[in-house]
C-alpha cells in the first residue's frame, strides 16, 4: 500500500485520492529552498504541495517537483477564472 493512504484524505470525482496533509509553499522563493523543502516533505510522507500566482515561486516549484507529480489541481481563488497565469502554470509544469 502506498503511503499517501496512512494519511487523511479526500475522494475526488475522478476517483484519485488526494490527501488532506500538504506543504504550504508561499514562503519558498528561491530555487534552492524550494528543492530542500519538497526533499524534506517527501521524505516525511508528504504529497501535496500547495501554491498560487500570489506566491510567484510556480516556477522554482515547478522545476523542484517535476519528477514526483501524478495529480495536479488548479484552481483560482480571488482572480478571474481565465486569467492567463492559471494557463500559464498548466502549460509549464506539463512541459517542463
Amino acid at each position: 500500500a502506498s503511503s499517501r493512504h496512512l494519511y487523511p484524505s479526500v475522494l475526488l470525482n475522478t476517483g484519485t485520492l488526494m490527501p488532506l496533509l500538504g506543504l504550504g509553499t508561499f514562503r519558498l522563493q528561491s530555487q534552492e529552498d524550494s528543492y530542500n523543502a519538497v526533499g524534506a516533505a517527501l521524505t516525511a510522507g508528504y504529497h501535496v504541495f500547495d501554491t498560487a500566482a500570489i506566491c510567484h515561486n510556480e516556477a522554482q516549484l515547478g522545476h523542484a517537483l517535476r519528477r514526483y507529480i501524478d495529480l495536479c489541481l488548479i484552481h483560482t481563488q480571488g482572480l478571474p477564472a481565465g486569467d492567463k497565469q492559471n494557463y500559464w502554470l498548466l502549460g509549464f509544469l506539463i512541459t517542463h
